[in-house]
């Protein structure tokens, strides 16, 4: 060997020494021939002899699967594994499993050169991340009031959960690439609704949303929907069902609307709705009539069965006027026996068709009870609004006067008042 060749040996072997990474060569049985101080310091932590020994049955102990890959290369010379880990044990000077990445190439004399690095905290972290998914997905497909998915760019669903196959429905195959819009009823299919939350959550990083959602595209839910906008581009949304609360509000709120006896809107829900459609009447140039009934004689039906039987026979009222009116129509239990209707887009003559139904069904009515048979008649009176009407009380006063006139003109009967006409002399009933 020349002084050439002695000092790039030199220089080859402080290279080894100072290398970070575990560098070895083993004799073509396995035995360490020769190893780096790195090496050195790794392998002492599972091994008293530092793994001067043979490594190959030191980590085939531990990996069988290595003295496989070893005896299965075949040729001269080549790569027996790369970055393979290894879990070597736990260790006393680390928080982690101890875990190397192995490679090992033979050469062409059957000496085996290997790395080993140690990725320890790399896989314990790896290990971390995959418990924590683990986790998540085990509490988002375990839920079922809420939906956890994700949008591609272009609003399509891009991954769906069991979560969300529970809430919607929908089962995977059916789910993917489907557009955001038509998770949402018909009339919202457009698109409107989707692309608003689509645009706040690129604007703003997210965007909020209460509403109604299809379920197996035949049954509504009532859902609050959280859309966030993903780097790159897509959606994350998280969906959740709150028709319960939906149920209890609206439950809540026909209570506080309601008349008890009869079930009829109440007066205040009526004050709410009629300022409302006059307004739109005015605004539309559209017609909107009201109808005061009032049932004739009932003092003598209390008289006769009890005020038992006259509820029944005001709960019977107001049971055939709903059956009579559209589900636009506002159906209320003004005062006593005293009923309003407010039928918007309708004429003076339009709301006298349907109080002739009403009254002819009324007339009609008959209940055996024990005290003999209910029956009633009723006495309706109709106005249309006109420009003058300052409000609805001023609407419903000509519809009370129109009835008052039914009643002094024999009863069971229909009143028009014409929105000039006078209003007449309020006679007793």
């Amino acid at each position: 060997m020349n002084d050439g060749e002695a000092d790039e040996l030199g220089e080859l072997l402080e290279f080894l020494y100072v290398c970070p990474i575990a560098l070895a060569q083993l004799s073509p049985e396995g035995r360490v021939e020769m190893a780096n101080p790195a090496y050195s310091s790794l392998m002492v932590q599972i091994d008293p002899a530092g793994g001067m020994g043979n490594l190959i049955e030191l980590l085939g102990r531990i990996d069988p699967e290595l003295v496989q890959m070893v005896s299965s290369l075949s040729s001269s010379a080549g790569r027996i594994c790369q970055d393979h880990p290894i879990v070597l044990g736990t260790v006393a000077s680390s928080p982690f499993p101890l875990v190397v990445s192995l490679t090992m190439i033979k050469l062409a004399r059957g000496r085996i050169m290997v790395t080993m690095a140690d990725i320890s905290s790399a896989a314990a972290l790896r290990r971390s991340v995959e418990e924590a998914n683990q986790r998540f997905r085990a509490i988002a497909d375990g839920v079922r009031d809420y939906a956890i998915f994700a949008l591609d760019a272009q609003g399509k669903v891009a991954t769906w959960n069991l979560s969300a196959e529970k809430l919607f429905g929908i089962p995977l195959e059916g789910a993917m690439g489907r557009d955001f819009s038509a998770l949402m009823p018909r009339e919202n299919a457009g698109g409107e609704r989707s692309r608003a939350l689509q645009e706040g959550a690129r604007t703003a990083g997210w965007s909020e949303d209460e509403g109604w959602w299809m379920r197996e595209a035949t049954t509504r839910f009532w859902g609050n929907v959280n859309i966030s906008a993903i780097e790159g581009g897509g959606f994350t949304v998280i969906l959740r069902d709150l028709s319960k609360r939906k149920r209890d509000e609206d439950d809540l709120r026909a209570l506080a609307n309601s008349d008890a006896l009869t079930g009829l809107a109440n007066r205040r829900y009526l004050a709410e709705c009629g300022d409302r459609e006059l307004f739109r009447a005015r605004l539309a140039g559209h017609p909107l009539s009201a109808m005061m009934l009032d049932a004739d004689h009932f003092k003598r039906t209390n008289d006769v069965h009890g005020h038992q039987g006259g509820d029944q026979v005001l709960r019977a009222i107001a049971r055939l006027c709903r059956e009579h009116t559209r589900d636009v129509d506002v159906v209320a239990r003004y005062g006593g026996e005293e009923i309003v209707i407010l039928l918007p887009d309708t004429d003076i003559l339009g709301a006298r068709n349907v109080a002739e139904r009403i009254r002819l069904s009324i007339e009609a009515y008959r209940e055996s009870v024990a005290t003999g048979v209910l029956r009633a008649t009723v006495s309706i009176g109709i106005a249309t609004s006109s420009a003058d009407d300052a409000s609805l009380d001023a609407l419903i006063a000509r519809a009370d006067a129109a009835m008052y006139q039914a009643k002094t003109r024999g009863r069971n009967r229909t009143v028009l008042l014409g929105a000039s006409a006078p209003e007449p002399e309020r006679a007793s009933a």
